[in-house]
């Protein structure tokens, strides 16, 4: 049995000067809730990953721990892969060297 790919959880992400942080709706308190922080200087690798027409950025952290995002058009079933390449770019000059 194949396992499937994890089902996409929509938000939004906040860029700060420190730290990547994903945003997501919640309807009963009426507002955006912080749901993972991830600190630039915790990124230990950056890539971008390519299948077909879809793109998603993969981070890795120093303890292995491995994140995949990628943004998608309104309605959320159509790939941004101008958006998600930016974001790649971003974060491959925000990581700090080693």
């Amino acid at each position: 049995m194949l396992a499937r790919p994890a089902d996409p959880i929509p938000g939004v992400l906040v860029v700060t000067e420190t730290s990547l942080i994903f945003l997501q709706w919640d309807t009963p308190e009426n507002r955006f809730l912080p749901m993972k922080r991830l600190r630039f200087s915790d990124i230990e690798e950056v890539t971008l990953d390519r299948f077909g027409a879809a793109r998603s950025v993969v981070i890795r952290n120093a303890d292995f721990e491995h994140n995949s995002f990628a943004f998608t058009r309104a309605g959320g079933n159509i790939g941004d892969i101008e958006k998600t390449e930016e974001l790649f770019a971003l974060l491959r000059k925000r990581r700090p060297t080693n």
